[in-house]
């Protein structure tokens, strides 16, 4: 009996080892690694360049906690500001806590705007925003809701696709309207692109927020070789999990008009040297360093 609490039906296959797409069972048997950590590891397994990286900095420093300056954080979010349409970064622990910050940040917006009233957000069926209470209740998904008592309140869900259905919903309480552009739950499901571009003007138009919960939506090279994002965003093919969040943050903080939310490993929301030192060697290993540099 493991003594692990028992939250995923896992296989009964065990891998000792990995080496670019493939994965070695402590048996010797290889496999091809499709799933790649659920999207985590697109750079493959042990990348001498992560590697080096690593073990460089495991020799230093740890962790410091955000109490203190890091200058490895502040360059590395220098360089994903340089190669996007964000001016900040924020760096968060996981997928959820970033669409936590975005629902936090809409309201907040709304708050400081001098319209409390705002909590409200419209999302859509079938989405997956996190297993936290309130993600799962942004879901809507009866099968992650069960168990958990009463949903969080805060949200108001509707079928993706029809715009008038979304202006029908928007009431004096509404904050943003949330949505994955390409939604992973139930299969792999892309939002058309004018019904995204109608949910923009629209938003603009009632004055509320669109706010992109973007893991699924990839990453590729400009024309121009600097990274660029399908819509707003940069995300686990790159090795990182990204949240881009459009024009939030300005009367939140009196300075941005966009936010940058970043996720990834355990460590990186406080600063851990070695998880941010591990970040440009993964852009730079899937773009080259001269996207970065």
């Amino acid at each position: 009996m493991s003594a692990l609490l028992p939250t995923y039906a896992r296989s009964e296959l065990s891998f000792a080892r990995g080496e670019g797409a493939y994965l070695y069972t402590t048996t010797g048997e290889r496999y091809l690694d499709f799933a790649s950590g659920v999207a985590v590891t697109a750079l493959g397994h042990a990348h001498p360049h992560l590697v080096k990286a690593l073990t460089e900095q495991a020799k230093k420093l740890w962790h410091v906690s955000n109490l203190h300056q890091i200058p490895e954080q502040a360059r590395l979010a220098e360089r994903l500001t340089d190669a996007t349409f964000a001016d900040y970064v924020f760096f968060a622990n996981s997928g959820a806590e970033a669409v936590e910050c975005a629902i936090k940040a809409a309201r907040r917006y709304h708050f400081k705007n001098g319209a409390p009233e705002r909590y409200r957000v419209i999302t859509f069926e079938g989405a997956f925003h996190g297993r936290t209470l309130a993600t799962i209740a942004a879901g809507g998904q009866a099968k992650h809701l069960e168990g958990f008592g009463p949903p969080t309140d805060g949200f108001d869900q509707i079928e993706a696709g029809d715009i008038k259905k979304v202006k029908a919903v928007i009431g004096e309480v509404t904050a943003g309207v949330l949505i994955e552009p390409i939604m992973g739950e139930g299969g792999m499901r892309e939002i058309s692109w004018r019904f995204l571009q109608d949910l923009r003007a629209l938003c603009d138009d009632e004055s509320i927020l669109l706010l992109l919960d973007e893991v699924m939506a990839g990453l590729r090279p400009a024309e121009t070789d600097r990274m660029v994002a399908i819509l707003t965003t940069l995300n686990r093919e790159s090795g990182l999990t990204i949240l881009l969040i459009e024009h939030v943050m300005r009367a939140v903080m009196a300075l941005a008009e966009r936010v940058l939310v970043l996720h990834h490993g355990a460590a990186i929301a406080e600063g851990s040297p070695d998880a941010v030192v591990r970040e440009p060697a993964v852009v730079e290993s899937y773009l080259g360093a001269e996207a970065v540099d």
